[in-house]
């Protein structure tokens, strides 16, 4: 029985388990975080301030430094930080 409307749910189901597959990597997920640190009273940038990222699952602690303009960035954090 070939149908237009067996193709067209084949095409679909095709489909639907091409989306819904999870991806396959060899890397585990992670994330990233960034900002910037201002004087509360000037809103100048604070060069050199230390950052924590702490996962509130995992509690681990991520320490980083400000730069010169107060951004920071945390890269390549694990899932859960």
């Amino acid at each position: 029985m070939n149908t237009p409307w067996a193709s067209v749910a084949l095409a679909a189901l095709a489909l639907l388990q091409t989306v819904a597959s999870p991806s396959v990597s060899s890397e585990p997920p992670t994330g990233a975080l960034a900002g910037v640190v201002l004087e509360a009273e000037t809103g100048a940038p604070v060069p050199g301030a230390t950052v924590h990222a702490i996962g509130m699952a995992t509690r681990r602690l991520t320490t980083l430094r400000s730069g010169l303009n107060g951004r920071w960035s945390a890269r390549d954090l694990p899932e859960g930080v």
